[in-house]
């Protein structure tokens, strides 16, 4: 009955947003980026899991709780529609900056120097962090306890920004590509591919998730309804392709994940690509973060009233959030170790806003969630317009909030750290203007002598 149940939500879900993007495919805004992401996560993973009778880290096929699965998408139609039909009555002022093709347009204005710096600086970075400290990008918890305190404080610091850093500067590439002439468009998609093995070094979500905003923004800049039966073959295509690439890097992981990692001891790709084998048994052994929601709805059911953590999360959330150069001294500790402890489990799991919202305060995550994902939205809609006249500080608060919103899975405590990226662009853009301003004035000064 479960896995009935699944399959049911999970393409009752997708089969809705379709529908929906439908008529609004032309005109997409962030929120409606925000419920496509939503849908991939919701709707094909759930879906595909639903396929495969077994049981894996947390769900079981043959003995899951049909309720649980039932309210774990209910909360999520139930976030999405409030979001959507409040975001209805915003400001026209407000949902200008929010249109995808207002974004496009500015994101492609952002200044080559400082794209192409950030480009080489991450490119530096993962190359210098694997081969001189032996850090991957994603790092166990285990591991980073055994290396972490021997780790330099700017290598760490980075680590936090890293993958909104690589989507800003995926996005401006691919802003480019869609607004340049033909003869330059290939410049900037050379650059593309050159980045994408840095951008899929952190796996399979990050390479999907550029790989569909690439298709969002050339397909809103065609101005093109893209739930065509030509476009559904091609995103047919992709997600086989993408099973394909999934086969390739689950074959290789074990070597490639190893610092120090030897081309030379690489299979044949053809092979590995085929080896379907190694993609199904990682869908089996790694949980998707619907099935966190499962675990706390089911969890919750059994035992009423017992298993919410009161807010803790989110305080512990807090501080994680500040740097340690501002509170050196900073003790926290990590969400996996606080639902672990409530659940009971001992599997790394990936974590969303929904799920950590009704672990943390029960059935008021279907009203909390909604409220502070529309004010975040708000806040940076208001502060791209300070920042109109200047597209990279606009296209690094637009972006902050599109990695939180396309980042579903694992972004448990993004939104707290949205704010605290908020803070320090805004912080750096005031010292532009105020450094802007001395020099203004000090040129006055010397021609008016």
């Amino acid at each position: 009955m479960g896995n009935i149940s699944l399959l049911f939500f999970s393409l009752l879900f997708f089969g809705l947003v379709l529908l929906y993007l439908k008529k609004r495919s032309t005109d997409l805004d962030i929120i409606d980026i925000y419920i496509i992401f939503i849908a991939l996560y919701f709707g094909i993973y759930p879906f595909i899991r639903g396929l495969y009778l077994g049981k894996g880290v947390v769900y079981d096929s043959f003995n899951s709780n049909y309720l649980a699965i039932a309210l774990v998408f209910l909360q999520v139609y139930l976030i999405v529609f409030i979001i959507r039909a409040i975001s209805v009555y915003f400001p026209e002022e407000t949902n200008k900056y929010l249109k995808i093709k207002t974004l496009i347009e500015h994101w492609g204005r952002v200044d080559i120097f400082v794209v192409l710096s950030i480009y080489c600086i991450l490119i530096i970075f993962q190359i210098v962090s694997y081969y001189k400290y032996g850090v991957k990008l994603h790092i166990l918890p285990e591991d980073f306890a055994k290396i972490g305190k021997d780790l330099p404080y700017w290598l760490t610091s980075m680590r936090t920004i890293y993958n909104y850093l690589s989507l800003c500067v995926f996005i401006a590439l691919a802003a480019k590509v869609a607004i340049s002439a033909p003869r330059t468009r290939y410049f900037w998609i050379a650059l593309i591919l050159i980045f994408l093995p840095f951008i899929s070094y952190s796996g399979r979500k990050a390479l999907a998730n550029i790989v569909v905003m690439g298709a969002i923004i050339s397909l809103v800049r065609r101005e093109e309804n893209f739930i065509q039966v030509k476009y559904l073959k091609i995103a047919a295509l992709m997600v086989f392709s993408f099973f394909l690439m999934s086969n390739i890097y689950q074959t290789y992981r074990s070597n490639l994940m190893t610092v120090g990692a030897s081309l030379g001891k690489l299979g044949n790709p053809i092979s590995a690509a085929l080896n379907f084998n190694a993609t199904l048994r990682n869908l089996k052994e790694r949980p998707g973060t619907w099935e966190f929601n499962y675990l706390v709805f089911d969890k919750q059911l059994k035992e009423p009233g017992k298993m919410t953590t009161n807010g803790e999360i989110t305080r512990e959330g807090f501080k994680s959030a500040i740097p340690r150069v501002f509170w050196p001294g900073k003790k926290f500790q990590d969400t996996s170790d606080i639902l672990a402890e409530l659940y009971n489990s001992k599997f790394e799991v990936g974590t969303n806003i929904f799920g950590v919202a009704q672990a943390e305060f029960g059935y008021f995550s279907i009203i909390i969630v909604p409220l502070a994902i529309l004010l975040i939205i708000i806040m940076i809609a208001g502060l791209m317009r300070v920042t109109i006249n200047y597209p990279v500080f606009f296209w690094l608060l637009s972006v902050n909030i599109l990695n939180f919103l396309i980042c579903v899975e694992e972004n448990q405590n993004e939104l707290i750290f949205v704010v605290r990226n908020t803070i320090g662009i805004m912080a750096i853009y005031s010292l532009y203007l105020l450094i802007n301003k001395i020099i203004s004035g000090i040129n006055i000064k010397r021609y008016s002598t």
